[in-house]
């Protein structure tokens, strides 16, 4: 196997996971290095070089203003981010 296959191979394990076992949607957004991901309706990206989940909304609130749903929707968002990249980094036993 090449490198190319592997890595092609790892990256549809990684999608394979967060599809099935989170419930997302993974799509090929044309930018090459990453995909765009919605898990629980928390949109985000995953990383192809650093097989890494990144939430929108697991990003810090700055500033006043942010609602109690805002503050719900990050701290769920910070959860998810982490359970994610903690599967992922299991998987291939990082």
């Amino acid at each position: 196997m090449t490198k190319r296959e592997i890595e092609s191979g790892n990256v549809k394990m990684v999608i394979n996971l967060i599809e099935n076992q989170f419930n997302g949607s993974v799509e090929d957004n044309g930018e090459g290095g990453r995909l765009d991901i919605i898990v629980e309706g928390h949109p985000g990206q995953f990383a192809r070089r650093d097989f890494e989940v990144m939430l929108h909304s697991a990003m810090p609130l700055c500033g006043p203003g942010w609602t109690e749903a805002d503050i719900r929707d990050h701290k769920r968002g910070i959860q998810l981010e982490k359970q994610i990249n903690t599967a992922i980094s299991k998987l291939f036993n990082h």
